[in-house]
């Protein structure tokens, strides 16, 4: 298994990082190196981090829910992304 960081190389495709601070399954660390080396690398890359609702992932409208949903504002965030870049 190699990080995401790993994987970064040219022509690597545009990238939206999303991660909740308070997460403990994910260092936020490693979302801001990905970013930072896509950035080295010449490509595009975004961090939208923000205060989550919990210290999991904090991505989800209901965590046990059976079909999650993200939160709203990622939703948005990532509808953005991707009308700018497809």
């Amino acid at each position: 298994f190699s990080a995401p960081v790993d994987l970064v190389g040219p022509g690597t495709p545009p990238l939206l990082a999303v991660h909740s601070r308070p997460d403990t399954v994910v260092d936020p660390a490693e979302s801001d190196a990905v970013v930072e080396r896509v950035q080295k690398a010449g490509g595009h890359a975004e961090l939208y981090s923000f205060d989550g609702p919990d210290n999991l992932h904090g991505i989800w409208q209901v965590q046990d829910a059976p079909r999650p949903r993200l939160l709203t504002h990622i939703e948005d965030r990532i509808a953005g992304f991707l009308t700018e870049w497809i």
